[in-house]
């Protein structure tokens, strides 16, 4: 089977910068996108409660099936245990360091992975779960925005981070299957 670049061992300044470049390409989007979004309610004279954010407000429908909203979620990715308690405090410490551990991990492994899509896919998944982190840690809890529905039935709102937590973990679950299957055929030779 002919290798492509996809496919190809990266040297290490090649991996370290593909791995920074994923990471700040989707942390940095992902502020900016939330940042907007609190500006956007702020500004539009919807009645402030609960510290003065609104808890769950639809902004524009952009079309039939997709709303972007303001939502506050106080669990992980895509409102996983968003039942939380946001009056506790403390889950908010306790999942942000959970984050911020696991990207550490993730990035060392990043600097051992070989291939693009390996490096690629640890970054996004870095990147997005920093950003939910920070936005934890600033607002205390992260801000979903995008809504995607048909009629009644939403699928839980989520943000720019949790595409690339999400796409990062597909593109790296795709690379370790690729690879898997290359040690199997060549084993079998």
């Amino acid at each position: 089977m002919a290798q492509t670049p996809f496919d190809e061992p990266l040297a290490k300044a090649i991996r370290i910068q593909t791995t920074l470049f994923s990471v700040f390409s989707i942390l940095l989007t992902d502020i900016i996108s939330k940042l907007w979004i609190m500006e956007s309610v702020m500004s539009t004279g919807i009645p402030r409660y609960l510290g003065g954010i609104p808890e769950n407000v639809i902004i524009r429908q952009i079309f039939e099936g997709f709303n972007i909203v303001f939502m506050k979620n106080y669990g992980i990715s895509f409102g996983v245990f968003n039942d939380l308690s946001p009056t506790s405090g403390y889950q908010q410490y306790v999942l942000s360091g959970l984050a911020i551990l696991i990207s550490l991990r993730l990035l060392f492994m990043a600097r051992e992975s070989q291939r693009i899509c390996e490096v690629t896919g640890l970054g996004l998944i870095i990147g997005g779960a920093l950003g939910n982190a920070i936005s934890r840690i600033q607002f205390g809890f992260v801000v979903d925005f995008l809504d995607f529905h048909i009629g009644d039935y939403h699928w839980p709102a989520f943000n720019v981070a949790d595409i690339g937590i999400t796409f990062g973990a597909l593109l790296y679950g795709f690379c370790l299957l690729k690879k898997s299957q290359e040690k199997r055929k060549t084993n079998d030779k």
